[in-house]
């Protein structure tokens, strides 16, 4: 803690260079993590290992033998390759899944800056991700949650930042592997293009080309998954919130803008404290 306090500090006096921050921030999330594996040695088992061994023995995505639709195909698929990196060995595989983890951190500031214009802001939002303590103990056992998260704050970076036609691609991909995670992400890729088709005049490009970015790697899935619903009421109450959160982030700027505006314009003694100064 002393450590990200003296970060959030350093950033605070003056600007630090990008790359020392992204480093600051990858290794106070990534040690915690690391010792939590060397200390405690979390169970690393479950469904998910299960079917990355059926994988491994027999090149199917299935329990025992037998091909199931019953799980998403990212985590598995990440299982049996590092499984093969470390020649099975399950402390470098959960050291693997901490390093891809903590990326989440470094991205999450970078998210929060971009949206706050912060620094010290963005850096405080990445010291909670990196010591909140039941993200440090998802982040070692054999769950997709830590590959899920890693994704969401990627394609969300992407997302809020992007200009261009090769930016939406990148955001698209991204949502992709997010889905092929947990296809309940799904509707994501719905309410991300209607923000972009409201967000500028260029949006309905940029949402036909994430959308073609991520069709390629969801739609080869989608047909299997029999079972797959759609709770109507959980995809309004999502639809509804995003929207609200849309638009309440649009507003408040500029409401502020102009509650200063009218301030000024009600007020007649008031002037700018930096052209009284001049």
């Amino acid at each position: 803690m002393l450590f990200a306090k003296r970060i959030a500090g350093r950033t605070g006096r003056r600007a630090s260079p990008e790359w020392f921050v992204y480093l600051a921030l990858f290794f106070m999330t990534v040690l915690p993590r690391v010792a939590y594996i060397i200390v405690l040695r979390p169970a690393f088992d479950g469904t998910q290992w299960d079917i990355a061994e059926t994988l491994l023995q027999s090149g199917v995505l299935g329990l025992d033998g037998l091909k199931t639709t019953s799980c998403e195909p990212a985590y598995p698929l990440f299982l049996s390759l590092a499984r093969l990196v470390s020649r099975d060995n399950i402390r470098i595989i959960q050291t693997l899944q901490a390093a891809i983890d903590s990326i989440g951190a470094v991205y999450l500031y970078r998210v929060a800056k971009h949206l706050s214009g912060r620094e010290r802001t963005a850096v405080f939002s990445a010291m909670l991700y990196a010591l909140y303590p039941l993200l440090i103990r998802h982040a070692v056992i054999a769950s997709s949650f830590s590959l899920l998260s890693t994704e969401l704050i990627v394609f969300a970076y992407t997302l809020v930042s992007t200009t261009t036609l090769t930016d939406a691609v990148a955001a698209g991909l991204w949502l992709g592997l997010a889905i092929l995670t947990r296809s309940m992400i799904l509707p994501v890729l719905g309410l991300t293009s209607v923000m972009f088709v409201i967000r500028s005049r260029k949006g309905i490009a940029l949402a036909y080309t994430m959308l073609n970015a991520a069709a390629p790697l969801v739609a080869p899935y989608l047909p299997f998954t029999a079972d797959l619903r759609i709770d109507l009421r959980v995809l309004g109450f999502a639809a509804a919130a995003a929207m609200t959160v849309s638009i309440l982030v649009g507003l408040l700027p500029s409401l502020q803008t102009s509650f200063s505006n009218l301030t000024a314009s009600l007020n007649p003694s008031f002037t700018d404290p930096d052209t009284q100064a001049g």
